[in-house]
């Protein structure tokens, strides 16, 4: 269970850095600059979002394993590190 969910976290990570990052490498490598301190930035951000990711699948498989659930939520995992 828990493989799963780092596993969704990783995913999620990939697909942030790729979407992130790509337009900041191509537009420092056309200016001949790169401003690593953005890249880092986007990278921490990446970062977060794949924990929150992976924080939120570990509740909805903790949820689905549980299926007896009484109120909406059970698990306290399941609305990641935002609480949302």
């Amino acid at each position: 269970m828990i493989k799963e969910a780092i596993l969704k976290g990783l995913k999620e990570f990939g697909r942030i850095a790729l979407i992130a990052a790509l337009p900041l490498l191509i537009s420092g490598l056309e200016t001949g600059l790169l401003d690593w301190r953005i890249i880092g930035i986007t990278v921490i951000i990446a970062v977060l979002k794949a924990a929150d990711r992976a924080v939120h699948e570990y509740g909805v498989l903790e949820e689905e394993e549980k299926s007896t659930a009484k109120k909406p939520y059970e698990s306290e995992w399941i609305t990641g590190l935002t609480r949302f």
